[in-house]
């Protein structure tokens, strides 16, 4: 989904509102599983061209050469995505203290095998520049979950890092064999799979939760 950090707070005050017997009980033996921050990244504004999302900057390397090399694309804003988290998370500690929380990384989104010819028009430097843009955002979204259970030592709080289970990337060979999938569309308009985690991706992030707990 295109669900943002203040989504997901909504969503716990919900939750809270809804259960009030678990949330008395600070959701003791309950699990909370998620991911934060990816739907919240955006690059630079300009003067010709307004902050992107993700999935838009996704798009638009598709579209242009070389995406990865103009500044306008850089993503501007992971300092404020880790203070988002910090506090969102902050809260989810309070609220749901006897919880298993879980934090989930992103993978690689396209991990190029060794080029990226299932992706029409990225390129092998634009693929490992995606990448390298889902590691700075894993980097910042487990400091602020570390800064958390700094805070609050007796929950049982982890980030699970996924890069050893969701090996294979929109980039490999195969749709049967991704862990993430390529572009899917519906005539001309890119779907919310588009660069989600396939159903095998998905398996893999089930393990790596299991392994967790």
């Amino acid at each position: 989904t295109e669900g943002e950090m203040e989504h997901v707070t909504n969503q716990l005050d919900l939750l809270n509102a809804m259960y009030t017997e678990d949330r008395r009980q600070n959701w003791q033996n309950s699990i909370f599983l998620l991911t934060l921050g990816g739907n919240n990244m955006r690059t630079t504004e300009t003067e010709t061209e307004d902050k992107l999302k993700i999935s838009e900057l996704i798009e638009k390397c598709i579209k242009t050469s070389d995406c990865h090399e103009e500044r306008s694309n850089q993503i501007s804003n992971f300092v404020a995505i880790e203070h988002l988290a910090t506090v969102f998370l902050t809260k989810l500690a309070s609220v749901a203290s006897k919880a298993k929380i879980r934090i989930m990384g992103y993978p690689k989104l396209m991990q190029p095998d060794p080029k990226c010819g299932s992706i029409t028009w990225i390129n092998k430097d634009e693929a490992n520049w995606i990448d390298d843009q889902c590691v700075t955002l894993n980097n910042h979204i487990q400091a602020a979950v570390d800064s958390v259970k700094a805070s609050n030592p007796s929950v049982d709080m982890e980030f699970v890092e996924v890069y050893t289970y969701l090996t294979v990337g929109a980039c490999g060979d195969g749709a049967w064999n991704r862990h993430v999938h390529d572009e899917r569309r519906i005539g001309l308009t890119a779907t919310d799979a588009s660069f989600h985690p396939s159903e095998l991706g998905y398996a893999e992030y089930y393990e790596a939760f299991l392994c967790s707990i």
